[in-house]
């Protein structure tokens, strides 16, 4: 038996399957470590990429921003200690900035739950407060009737 039953219009589908591949995205980049703020490092060609990428979510699309760079030549004197550093300094940021989305995410999450039991409290109110006008109808109906 079927109690309810919708069909999804072809855009309504393009988008599900599009949010779809966009949550697939999202795991696959948690599951790798580029999700949130993260180092990213690349050697080509005797030059060292160090770069601070910040990728999130927002419910509606995927957003990634390159927040820091920097090239190494190898050959420079200096370069393995200055690397070494900048990524120190570029990993400090990175958890600094994952602590912050974490918490400001933990307070979204409570005041969503928050407005949750607020609504229904409010809701279940209302439900009592017309119970109570259906039962007083009621009563001055069968002393009306009387």
């Amino acid at each position: 038996e079927v109690l309810w039953s919708k069909h999804f219009a072809p855009p309504e589908a393009a988008q599900l399957e599009r949010y779809a591949t966009t949550l697939e995205q999202v795991a696959k980049h948690a599951n790798a470590g580029t999700w949130g703020c993260f180092v990213h490092t690349q050697a080509n060609h005797g030059v060292v990429h160090v770069q601070l990428y910040e990728r999130w979510f927002d419910g509606k699309q995927l957003h990634c921003e390159e927040l820091a760079q920097r090239v190494f030549d190898t050959e420079e004197v200096g370069a393995t200690a200055a690397a070494a550093e900048f990524v120190s300094e570029l990993n400090a940021w990175a958890a600094m900035r994952n602590e912050q989305r974490e918490r400001e995410d933990n307070e979204r999450r409570r005041l969503e739950l928050e407005q949750a039991v607020v609504q229904q409290v409010e809701a279940e109110l209302s439900r009592e407060r017309d119970r109570s006008a259906h039962r007083l109808a009621r009563i001055l109906q069968d002393a009306a009737d009387r």
